[in-house]
């Protein structure tokens, strides 16, 4: 190097750091000096890239989310102005990595082209970030142990220049050293890396294109969609968004992770997340000649920790199928492998028993190796009574706690540790319980705990393992809160306490109750599971059907002492989201209605309860406006409600209220009674549509044909007749006006509202999908659904977002699929301010509803691709860098146990049962005895698991030559049948049927109308558990 270079190199390296902390072996910029502290724009240009800016551009007066007076921007200006156009590149000075940790503070865009990666000296890119959208910072840490020993800095792009077209970043830290050195030459080399850089990116471009064409060839490839499949096995990066909540309906929740951590507890009637230290499963082994090892039953890749001596397995894999997680974990060091199964009952029309506050822990080794095993099983449990979600938790210290009091209680075939607060009942208890001889406690009684800190103990069982040999240990954890409140401050919603205080006094009496019937609670939830996926539908449809069901056990429902039953939209990060049990969004929902018809008729008569005098309904309980789509899904659920019930006491006795809700209708939105809405219309996207929409227009037909079809039940044939003639004229009128020739449309009002107008929205035949559900007539013309189904695949359907907006929230991964709720493939759209919210978003429970529609309208495939695309979205990989805030999805997504809307844990999200009901056309009236299927999916060969009013079992059907069988098996319960029904090919009919049940010959008749087959039998038919009614259809061609 020349005498000049070397000087030009000191110049530059005493300008490179002027004020970067390095205490230790920790390397940090926090841009408190105001100057870039050696960080450096390497293209492009910014304004004031270090800014002191005070307070926030979108909630004006408050205070800019920055960590201290100063911070990292790419779009504010010196003159205190902000510029998004501006674009460029900026790099952080080279560090020698000592450690493992890199974290840092970072807001601003979601966009692919504004992010922060780290990377090698070669360019390559290990990890990235990006903001969310939003103002607020968040923390991102990174664990990179590879890296050790290696050199690496922190790029930040900005190549947007649209809305949040900027990068914020704050409190860099990286476990390491600047290696100035390195810093100089390497920047030095800045074309060349440009050059090398952008030749890479054309390579990894052309791979991209290369699997974006694979992924929607298996999107459509309906080999693929249709192939039953195994069960999901989780591991590596898939661990991530892992959340499955156990507990009871209602009853606050354990959401355990994929890594077998019980990771956030929310049993206290939180929302905000709590970690509870020393709150875990281990065991602990030796062998002859061995050393005593022990491991705590959690993977190390997500959250490394040591807690009371037991380090994490090695590896983990999990599996889950709502309501069973099973985690397969091994460890060098062990002589054993180790499953565990977590659950909570859940056991479809015994709703008492699936609303226990407890989670059942199978905990089962396996000695793998060639000599006998001394194992001990370990379950560890902080005592939390008294726990305050908003105070820290460090160790077994906290300011809420003090006077905690854990006492051993050892019986023969139990161990239990009760866990409560000095003198303080109303603080609630929780218990600890190992089943079987032999357990004991390993710690004593301990006295109150001194103030601000609580008490943690441990059961444990022994057992000796010969090789091959392995033992199943099984722990019950219960909670009981009563003073917990639910429903935030809003009188008339707001209740206090739970549900299952009405049946147990304590934690203790819960963990008694469920040991003595454990046998029969377990059988009963796997006999769920078990008829769940024997039905051949693909498995990782089966899981998309079943896993919303976890909602029902999540913090956004609530199931009170006074036996109200509340339902949030979502979960925000420290409470509920949305309040109210809106109608607008839980109509949506089918799960907790047609697995536990009790829940549903408890949450419809609550709805009714707060109806004002003239018919309206609050959107909202206990007092709002009426919704026009939560209005008409009020009468739905109440006619879904009357057929899921045994006979018709239930409607005879909320009739006049129902009746009263569909009048108000008419009322309000079509007085001249011609079938046309007209006015505003409140609705799920929260504003007003105005004017004539097959959106809303299909849900009032079909709110009408239910009322029709519940006055004639009711013996008023007069109701029933104007009912039915406003509909017949809404459904002829509506078709022509609004059907396009491809879909179906909105003619707005004069006056402009929030409308969309010529688009093709996802909700277009909303109405056709609920009448499916409940076995009414069409709508509109088969024909012209099943066209507008296809158009709304062909128009809304994306294979990927890349370039794509989604707006005013970012749901959807880049490179996920997924359908938006409203597009305009002949123009038309309307202007921001007129246009209807929401419109390119992407929301599951919407997505659910049409994908099953599809399905009932004959478009399988397309159906089965839009629902295949969330469960690509959902397949617990960490989904970063969408919109965060407390009305989105915080950030990011994955789980597969719970989508995001509104929030986590999303009630609309349970329309996803709906894809059962369409796969197998079930026809169901409890009342009236009804019972049939049409089943869209292999009706050739079909099972599928179904549920009624009393019972749940398994249909198949199976059609060999001219004979189609059908068996009806009741697996638990008791179902009473007059009439079943079936669907035969088309040009067929029915030349002879036979019926058996229970075995026994029934005499019957048939009657044909189309495809249908209607088989009815003298008289009432009572199957129980264990039996079966099958009909053996002969046929011939017409």
């Amino acid at each position: 190097m020349t005498a000049h270079g070397v000087f030009g190199m000191v110049w530059l390296l005493g300008l490179l750091l002027p004020a970067v902390q390095s205490p230790g072996r920790q390397t940090r910029f926090d841009f408190e000096t105001g100057d870039l502290q050696g960080w450096k724009v390497m293209a492009g240009r910014f304004g004031a890239v270090v800014s002191s800016r005070d307070h926030a551009r979108n909630t004006p007066g408050a205070p800019y989310p920055k960590r201290g007076r100063f911070y990292l921007s790419t779009t504010e200006l010196a003159d205190g102005g902000y510029d998004d156009g501006m674009t460029g590149v900026i790099e952080s000075p080279v560090v020698l990595m000592t450690g493992d940790r890199v974290a840092f503070w970072i807001g601003g865009g979601g966009h692919p082209d504004t992010r922060v990666a780290l990377c090698t000296m070669d360019d390559a890119e290990v990890m990235e970030a990006r903001g969310a959208n939003s103002e607020q910072m968040r923390h991102v840490e990174w664990r990179v142990p590879h890296l050790k020993g290696k050199r690496v800095y922190l790029r930040i792009e900005d190549h947007n220049k649209g809305g949040f077209g900027h990068i914020t970043m704050d409190d860099v830290e990286l476990d390491g050293q600047v290696d100035e050195n390195a810093t100089v030459t390497h920047r030095l080399r800045y074309p060349d890396r440009v050059k090398a850089r952008e030749a890479r990116l054309r390579r990894e471009e052309e791979l991209r294109e290369r699997q974006r064409a694979e992924h929607r060839r298996q999107l459509t490839d309906m080999k693929r969609l249709a192939a039953r499949g195994k069960s999901r096995v989780y591991a590596g990066a898939a661990l991530r968004a892992i959340a499955i909540p156990m507990g009871g309906i209602g009853t606050g929740c354990i959401q355990m992770s994929g890594d077998g951590s019980l990771a956030n507890w929310q049993i206290f009637g939180n929302h905000r997340a709590v970690a509870l230290p020393n709150s875990f499963l281990a065991i602990r082994c030796a062998a002859d000649g061995m050393r005593t090892v022990q491991r705590r039953l959690q993977g190390r890749s997500l959250r490394p920790t040591d807690d009371e001596g037991y380090p994490c397995m090695a590896s983990v894999r999990f599996r889950g199928e709502y309501p069973f997680g099973w985690w397969t974990f091994a460890d060098p060091a062990l002589p054993v492998t180790v499953e565990l199964e977590a659950f909570s009952p859940l056991i479809p029309g015994n709703a008492n028993d699936s609303a226990i506050p407890c989670v059942v822990f199978r905990v089962t080794a396996v000695n793998t190796g060639k000599q006998p095993v001394r194992v001990t099983f370990v379950a560890v449990q902080q005592n939390a009574v008294g726990c305050n979600p908003e105070l820290p938790i460090e160790g077994d210290r906290s300011e809420a706690y003090g006077g905690n009091i854990n006492e051993p209680i050892i019986e023969p075939e139990l161990a239990i540790v009760r866990m409560s607060r000095d003198g303080q009942p109303q603080m609630g208890t929780m218990a600890l319980c190992a089943l079987g001889s032999g357990c004991h406690a390993e710690t004593p009684k301990a006295s109150p705990s001194p103030k601000g800190e609580t008490l943690s103990s441990s059961l444990a069982s022994d057992a000796e393992l010969a090789p091959g040999k392995r033992r199943t240990q099984e722990f019950v954890l219960a909670w009981h809160f009563p003073s917990a409140v639910h429903g935030g401050d809003i009188p008339g919603w707001a209740t206090r306490g739970y549900m299952y205080e009405n049946r147990y006094a304590d934690a203790e009496a819960v963990v008694r109750d469920v040991a003595r019937r454990l046998p029969n609670l377990l059988e009963g939830t796997r006999l769920y599971h078990d008829t769940l996926y024997e039905s051949n539908l693909p498995v990782w449809l089966l899981d998309r059907i079943s896993s919303q069901v976890a909602v029902l056990r999540s913090p956004t429902v609530f199931w009170g002492k006074d036996g109200y039953l509340g339902g949030w939209e979502g979960c925000s990060p420290a409470k509920g989201c949305c309040a109210g049990n809106c109608s607008h969004v839980w109509h949506y929902a089918q799960a907790h209605a047609r697995l536990w018809p009790e829940i549903g008729r408890i949450m419809r008569e609550q709805e009714l309860r707060w109806m004002k005098e003239d018919g309206a309904v609050p959107h909202r309980q206990p007092d709002s406006h009426p919704a026009f789509d939560g209005q008409c899904g009020t009468i739905l659920g109440a006619y879904r409600e009357h057929l899921l019930s045994p006979n018709a006491e239930w409607l005879r006795q909320h009739w006049p209220k129902i009746r009263a809700a569909m009048d108000y209708l008419i009322r309000r939105w079509d007085a001249d009674e011609d079938g046309i809405l007209a006015g505003p219309q409140w609705n799920t996207l929260d504003e007003n549509l105005g004017g004539n929409s097959s959106w809303m227009g299909s849900l009032y037909i079909a709110a009408l044909m239910a009322c029709e079809r519940m006055a004639a039940t009711m013996n008023a044939p007069d109701i029933a007749e104007r009912y039915r003639r406003i509909w017949r004229a809404g459904s002829e009128r509506q078709d022509a006006a609004l059907f396009n020739g491809r879909y179906y449309i909105q003619i707005p009002e004069a006056t402009p509202y929030r409308d969309y107008g010529s688009g093709c929205h996802i909700d277009q035949v909303l109405g056709d999908w609920w009448s499916r559900m409940l076995d009414m007539d069409r709508v509109y013309p088969e024909s012209h659904v099943r066209s507008a189904m296809a158009a709304l695949y062909e128009s809304n359907f994306r294979f990927d977002f890349i370039g794509i907006p989604q707006a005013p929230r970012k749901f959807v991964h880049d490179e996920d699929a997924g359908m938006q709720m409203i597009t305009w493939p002949q123009g038309g759209r309307p202007e921001p301010e007129h246009q209807m919210l929401y419109a390119d978003e992407v929301m599951t429970g919407f997505e659910y509803a049409a994908a099953s529609t599809m399905i009932y309208a004959g478009l399988l495939q397309q159906g089965l691709t839009v629902a295949r695309a969330i469960s690509d979205r959902y397949d617990g990989r960490l989904r970063e860098g969408l919109t965060a805030s407390d009305f989105s999805s915080w950030g990011y997504s994955g789980n597969p146990f719970g989508d995001d809307e509104c929030g986590k844990f999303y009630a609309r999200a349970m329309s996803s049962w709906a894809l059962l009901l369409a796969c197998q056309g079930l026809v169901y009236d409890g009342p009236a005895g009804t019972l049939g299927f049409r089943p869209r999916w292999k009706p050739e060969d079909h099972r599928s698991f179904f549920s009624s009013a009393e019972a749940f079992g398994l249909f198949t059907q199976k059609r060999a030559r001219h004979i189609q069988h059908e068996r009806i098996e009741v697996r638990q319960g008791r179902v009473r049948l007059r009439t079943l029904i079936f669907q035969i090919p088309d040009g067929m009919r029915v030349s002879e049927a036979k019926v058996t049940a229970a075995g026994n010959v029934l005499a019957c008749t048939t009657t044909e109308q189309g495809t249908d087959v209607r088989v009815e039998l003298p008289s009432d038919v009572s199957i129980t558990a264990g039996q079966a009614v099958e009909a053996s259809l002969l046929l011939t061609k017409r």
